[in-house]
Order: C-alpha cells, then structure tokens, then sequence
C-alpha cells in the first residue's frame, strides 16, 4: 500500500471516530421528556438495574461494565 492511501484510509478511519464521539456526547431524549448524554443514559441504567445500591457499589460494576466492552 502507497503512503498516500494510507494516509487519505487514515484520514476516513479519523473522520469517522471524529463523527461517532461528537454523537456519543451529543443529549438525547430517550423518552423521558429531557435531554440526557450517553454517560447520564448509562448512570441511569445502572441505578435502575441496581436499585438500592450507593455510589461506592456502582463504581466497580460501571468500570467492569466499560472493561469487558473493551474486550468485546
């Protein structure tokens, strides 16, 4: 592969994690009636999922959550 075609594949390859960032960080309305971004999206699912549990106990199962879609 040329230089020159790896750098425009490189450019594609950084406009599009450029795009899927500013999407994730965009607010949503995910039905609730306001604005929320992804972490927010994701806090509430943890809380919900985990009812009754502190902050303290949803911290680890939040990193984990991140490491394995990391893995994946």
């Amino acid at each position: 592969m040329n230089n020159e075609l790896a750098l425009a594949i490189g450019e594609k390859i950084n406009k599009a994690v450029t795009v899927l960032s500013r999407e994730k960080k965009a607010a949503r309305d995910y039905g609730v009636g306001f604005l929320l971004n992804h972490a927010e999206a994701h806090l509430l699912d943890a809380i919900n999922q985990h009812q009754g549990e502190n902050t303290s106990r949803l911290a680890p199962l939040k990193r984990a959550v991140f490491v394995r879609r990391l893995l994946l």
